[in-house]
């Protein structure tokens, strides 16, 4: 079996701001040298590194678990100290030196070993706008003024959004509003009295500098919490033409997840599905605030799992 060699007294805390950590390698039956990483303590003795080798061979066969607590002992006292950085290395970067920031990261660090091996993944990024447009522009063809775009929730247009006896034919029992305002689409909440629909009005410009995230989760939660109560009833999302603002709280009610099934898509999914049923087009400014939300969901669903 392989050994730990220390370029420090065993049980002491390196004194030097960074560290390396070496897992030094023979391959078996050769002796020549050429799998070894030959450096050791001496090799940064001008340097203000502190080392730690572990000398472990690269083979199904070999027990490397002996080493991975005191390597990942090693890597947490140079992290306790607040200019501390660690470099982990082997021949290739790719299993042993691989295998003891596992280690680390599920005995320091608290991680699953799923957890682990997903922290090692590339950053997510969203889909870039032209892959979002080449979408959205394709085979369009009319759609007509109200589209079903996921179970129970609707996109429409102005006309459908005033049509009492069309929304209580549909079932509609909530109405967000994304053009609401006296110059936009003035209907209000008590435009729909007579009818016991509940409303959100979300004062909205359609421009490309106009900052509309900032209604992303109330509007999801509106929809998710209209969804949930009325069972079987509907919800209708609108806006002027019904294919831009609208479409956005769409996104976000899909993207935030439904609370009674957990479903979360990302911005290509929603994009794809909303797309298959209705002709749809938002501005450069609202995809690219999309795609920050998109990034943003990514990341809270890797941290939860």
């Amino acid at each position: 079996m392989g050994r730990p060699v220390r370029g420090q007294t065993a049980g002491t805390r390196p004194k030097k701001k960074d560290a390396a950590v070496s897992s030094h390698h023979t391959r078996a039956k050769r002796s020549d040298g050429k799998f070894n990483v030959n450096t050791g303590a001496s090799f940064y003795r001008d340097t203000r590194i502190t080392y730690f080798g572990v000398e472990a061979f690269d083979m199904p066969s070999f027990d490397i678990s002996p080493f991975f607590y005191p390597a990942a002992n090693f890597i947490k006292s140079a992290l306790s100290s607040a200019t501390g950085k660690v470099l982990v290395h082997c021949a290739m970067g790719l299993s042993r030196s691989s295998s003891l920031v596992l280690a680390y990261l599920m005995i320091h660090e608290g991680l699953t070993l799923v957890q682990a091996l997903k922290s090692r993944e590339e950053p997510y990024e969203a889909p870039p706008t032209c892959a979002l447009l080449d979408i959205l522009l394709k085979n369009r063809h009319n759609t007509g003024a109200v589209n079903q775009v996921w179970p129970r929730l609707y996109l429409s247009n102005t006309s459908v959004a005033k049509d009492k006896t069309l929304l209580q034919d549909l079932g509609v029992t909530h109405i967000v509003n994304a053009a609401h305002g006296p110059q936009r689409i003035d209907t209000g909440a008590g435009y729909y009295d007579d009818v016991g629909v509940a409303y959100l009005g979300v004062e909205s410009d359609d421009s490309k500098d106009f900052n509309i995230s900032v209604f992303f989760r109330e509007t999801a939660e509106f929809i998710d919490s209209a969804l949930c109560e009325n069972g079987m009833k509907d919800d209708l999302v609108k806006c002027s033409s019904g294919s831009l603002r609208s479409w956005h709280q769409s996104f976000c009610c899909s993207g935030f997840g439904f609370s009674h099934d957990q479903t979360g898509l990302s911005l290509m999914e929603a994009v794809t599905t909303v797309r298959t049923h209705r002709n749809i087009l938002p501005n450069a400014g609202f995809l690219n605030q999309l795609r920050e939300l998109d990034t943003a969901l990514h990341r809270h669903r890797t941290e939860q799992t």
